[in-house]
């Protein structure tokens, strides 16, 4: 049962979590649950968990791994003071560990029933192996953001851009579905770069992946293509959109304050699907209008 409600398809720390609050409601009704995962760098354009009221969730996984299964307040663990005290903030009545070897990744916090009936084997079972899952899941995540973001912006790859821009155009050309991309350049990015340490340019490049990617939808796919180039796939979003989207990057490049009292602008062309459009012709009209931007003077958007 564990495992009917995930897939390989939950691709932030958010989904999975829902997923796993799911399983852990049919596994044991009538109780409310709380999940936490311990936020990783790893995890670098993905959703991550931050507590919000209390500062003690990491402290209370590190006391977790310590102990190495799930606890269980009278009767599975009950020498635990530490445990014991943490879990009283949130007034658990039981902790299950997300657990990667010996680290525990996060953990499900079970509440107690108002009626005060106890957690029944079948229930901690059941509720241990959502938790197995779960970790699976935040690990297999985790793995692929590694081998598909760009280590410095965190922007996606440009391969897993052109995978996605592959599904999207045959779904646009199946249902007729709008879809637009987005080529982006940093103005003069050699000029600007060469004579800088690598440490500003990196910090450069994560601000410019920032403001791309707090530009556009947690539907759309940032990626970092090359030096200096950036693009964007906008899954049902017409040529009106896109020129919104794209000018609200280009302004929060402009706007950004950098390392080294450094100033970047940066060129965009935007093209929309149309009918037999394919990928080869959006990439090509999208590179099109970002030379015509550059030619034009840069820190600009050419949609058409």
């Amino acid at each position: 049962m564990a495992t009917s409600l995930f897939n390989t398809q939950l691709l932030d720390v958010d989904r999975i979590k829902d997923a796993l609050l799911i399983e852990a409601a049919i596994a044991a009704p009538a109780r409310s649950f709380h999940v936490h995962v311990r936020p990783s760098s790893e995890l670098q354009g993905g959703a991550q968990t931050v507590p919000v009221n209390w500062d003690g969730w990491d402290k209370l996984l590190d006391a977790l791994a310590a102990y190495g299964k799930t606890w269980v307040r009278g009767q599975r663990g009950a020498k635990s003071a530490e445990l014991g005290l943490m879990s009283s903030k949130h007034t658990f009545e039981a902790i299950v560990p997300m657990l990667d070897h010996e680290e525990a990744i996060g953990f499900l916090g079970i509440c107690a029933r108002r009626d005060g009936v106890p957690l029944s084997d079948e229930e901690i079972s059941a509720l241990e192996a959502a938790g197995r899952v779960g970790a699976r899941e935040v690990l297999g995540l985790r793995r692929f953001e590694t081998a598909t973001r760009d280590p410095v912006t965190g922007l996606w790859s440009g391969g897993y851009f052109l995978l996605r821009l592959e599904d999207e155009v045959s779904r646009s050309r199946r249902y007729g579905r709008a879809l637009s991309i987005l080529l982006g350049a940093i103005d003069a990015f050699d000029l600007v770069t060469l004579s800088r340490p690598e440490p500003i340019v990196n910090a450069w490049l994560r601000t410019v992946g920032d403001a791309v990617r707090q530009s556009v939808r947690n539907v759309d796919v940032p990626a970092w293509v090359g030096p200096g180039v950036f693009a964007a796939l906008l899954p049902e979003c017409d040529a009106q959109g896109v020129f919104i989207v794209a000018e609200r990057a280009r302004s929060a490049i402009e706007a950004r304050r950098l390392a080294d009292n450094g100033k970047l602008t940066a060129s965009f062309g935007a093209a929309s699907f149309v009918t037999g459009a394919t990928v080869e012709t959006l990439l090509t009209d999208a590179e099109e209008r970002l030379e015509d931007a550059r030619f034009r003077g840069g820190n600009r958007v050419v949609a058409r």
